[in-house]
Order: C-alpha cells, then sequence, then structure tokens
C-alpha cells in the first residue's frame, strides 16, 4: 500500500502541476480521462480543483470483458477492431496492415483490471453521487458513436 500511496502522491502533483498551466487556466474547463482512479486521489482532487461533473459509463463487466478480449488492433495504423466484425479478416481494411491482440486484452488481465477497478475505482460511484455530480450513461450500445453522443449530450447539459 505504500508503493501505491506515494504513486498517488506522484499523480496527484503531476494533475495539480498540470491544471496550472496557461492552456489550461485560459480555457472554458478541461475534463480528465482516468483521473481520480481511487478515493484518495478524488480527495486530494477536491482540495485544489472543482470539478462540475463526472461521467460514469455504465456497462456489463461481461460485455466489457468480451469487447476488450474480442480487440483486435492494426500494426501500421492503430485502426481498433472486434472479432465479431471481422468475418475472419487478419489485415487492416483500412491500410492492410496486420491485426493483432493486445497483450493486455486477454482474459486474465482484463479479468485483474476489472477486480483492480471493482476495489480501486467503483467507490468514486457513491462519492461523487454524493455530491450530485455523476452523470451516467450506459455504454452497452453500439457504435461508440452512439456512446460518443451520450457523452456529449449530458457534457452539453453540464454546460448549459
Amino acid at each position: 500500500y505504500t508503493t501505491l500511496f506515494r504513486s498517488d502522491e506522484v499523480t496527484v502533483a503531476i494533475v495539480k502541476d498540470r491544471l496550472t498551466w496557461d492552456d489550461v487556466k485560459n480555457a472554458k474547463g478541461y475534463l480528465l480521462d482516468g483521473f481520480p482512479r481511487n478515493l484518495y486521489q478524488a480527495e486530494e482532487l477536491d482540495k485544489f480543483a472543482k470539478i462540475d461533473g463526472v461521467v460514469n459509463i455504465n456497462i456489463d463487466f461481461k460485455l466489457l470483458m468480451d469487447r476488450l478480449c474480442g480487440r483486435r488492433v492494426c500494426s501500421k495504423c492503430g485502426e481498433s477492431y472486434h472479432v465479431s466484425t471481422l468475418n475472419g479478416a487478419t489485415t487492416c481494411a483500412r491500410c492492410g496492415g496486420e491485426l493483432y491482440q493486445r497483450k493486455d486484452d486477454n482474459p486474465e488481465t482484463v479479468e485483474s483490471r476489472l477486480n483492480v477497478y471493482n476495489e480501486q475505482t467503483a467507490p468514486l460511484i457513491d462519492y461523487y453521487t454524493k455530491k450530485g455530480i455523476i452523470l451516467n450513461v450506459t455504454g452497452t450500445e453500439a457504435p461508440a458513436e452512439v456512446l460518443f453522443e451520450q457523452v456529449k449530450a449530458v457534457l452539453d447539459k453540464l454546460n448549459g
């Protein structure tokens, strides 16, 4: 836990510093993606930033596991595919590059990441719900554009 705590302190310090840069200070707002990841980080963030809203994408873990473990990525251009839509193809439709499965997209690693999420990040849902700033979105729809539109809609409401 001590290593995690020190890692959290470093992460918080980096975010705190970054929020002081002119491009952030002069902007209408900013979006933090993947931060905070645990209660310590959230509590520290509250000390130096006002958070207007937190987007929570709700998705069934079984569906998420399927999506991640079925993901294939182009070795040349980075285009992302899912095995369910490839019809057996092994090359990228965009550039012809070979498709591969990322090392961290295997069932064991994905399950481990989801367990870490449950232990460390999921408590943030309650934390931000109690503050009245949680913005829930359903992440079960496909394609990604539908999810994008949902997230954009809740952020547009937030901005009035």
